[in-house]
């Protein structure tokens, strides 16, 4: 979690700043992108954030029904940073949250 009096805003003032997300998506960060909120709802998700492709052998497993992950990236995202997520069964859905 954020260390207590750090603050974060919307990554972008578009819509972009919150995404969801289904099987097989890549998602591109926004450019001034330094940390994730990411949700899973019904079923489990894996997400990757090296380009390779998220599995139940290779990823990050963000668990359905549970509190959200926070994930401070440590960088500013560059046009090149995404985030790979698919889902353990069909109805998953991942909600990615991008602050800056």
């Amino acid at each position: 979690m954020p260390r207590a009096g750090e603050q974060y805003v919307l990554a972008t003032p578009s819509a972009d700043a919150h995404q969801q997300v289904g099987t097989g998506t890549s998602t591109v960060l926004a450019p001034n992108c330094t940390a994730l909120l990411l949700s899973a709802r019904a079923q489990n998700v894996f997400v990757t954030f090296d380009n390779s492709a998220p599995s139940a052998s290779n990823g990050l497993t963000i668990v359905a029904g549970a509190q959200p992950v926070y994930i401070p990236l440590g960088y500013h995202a560059e046009a090149s940073h995404t985030i790979r997520a698919v889902e353990a069964a069909a109805t998953g859905l991942l909600d990615i949250l991008q602050l800056s």
